[in-house]
Formats: structure tokens, C-alpha cells, sequence
């Protein structure tokens, strides 16, 4: 990828995250600026990535709070971690939600996970690898 190409598509991936949160952050009728706690942290990509769970999670209307990058603790839960996306459901089938950045190991982001679903049962985990395996 020449550096242009890679310019472009960066552009095009923070113009993407903007429509995200704009979409999904922004929409007083209905309610999302109640929805969506917190601001999605990392490079670029990370950022894009998480935005695009947090986004998918609020279109499903499933969840009645969804926190990016916020501590275990400020969403009720058990644990001061912090997943790039936390996901409350009224009814159950509540979501953590963690990306693998190019820097960080598998192993390390499992044993996070695990350690956080043991803190929280009854939640149900999603690790996300595209990021990483972008730059394999």
C-alpha cells in the first residue's frame, strides 16, 4: 500500500468513525445520547473497530447502556478492567466486548476476558482479531 493509498484510507476510516458516532452518539429521538457512555480510545483502526461493535450492539436495540472504554465499576458490574465495550441488557445477555490491537497478544486479551467474565457470569464475551491480523 503506497503512502497515498494509506492516507486515503485512514481519512476514509475517521470519516467512517465521525458517521458512527454521529449516527449512533447523536440521535436524540431515540434516545442514543442515553445509550452510549464513554468515547472509543486507540489508533485508528482500534477506534474503528470498537465504534463499529458499539454501533452494531445500539442498532440491535438490545441493550438499554453500552460503554466504550469505561471501567467494569462506572457500569455497575464487578472489576475496575475497562473493555473497549461493555453492553447492559434488561433481559439478559449482557455483551463484553474486547479488540486486539496489533500490539497487544491474544493470550493477553483472553486472560483478560476470562478474568472479567469470572468477575461478571453470566455475560457473554466477543474477542475482535481483524485489527491484528490486518497487520500479520
Amino acid at each position: 500500500m503506497s503512502v497515498k493509498e494509506y492516507a486515503y484510507s485512514t481519512e476514509a476510516l475517521e470519516n467512517e468513525e465521525k458517521t458512527i458516532a454521529y449516527t449512533y452518539g447523536s440521535d436524540s429521538k431515540n434516545g442514543w445520547n442515553n445509550l452510549l457512555v464513554g468515547n472509543a480510545h486507540g489508533a485508528t483502526l482500534h477506534k474503528f473497530a470498537t465504534n463499529m461493535e458499539a454501533g452494531k450492539m445500539a442498532a440491535s436495540g438490545r441493550y438499554s447502556q453500552i460503554g466504550l472504554n469505561k471501567a467494569l465499576k462506572t457500569m455497575g458490574l464487578n472489576g475496575t478492567k475497562r473493555p473497549d465495550v461493555i453492553g447492559i441488557a434488561p433481559k439478559g445477555f449482557n455483551k463484553l466486548v474486547e479488540v486486539i490491537s496489533p500490539r497487544q497478544s491474544i493470550s493477553y486479551i483472553a486472560n483478560k476476558m476470562t478474568n472479567m467474565l469470572s468477575d461478571n457470569p453470566g455475560f457473554v464475551e466477543k474477542i475482535v482479531t481483524w485489527v491484528r491480523r490486518l497487520f500479520k
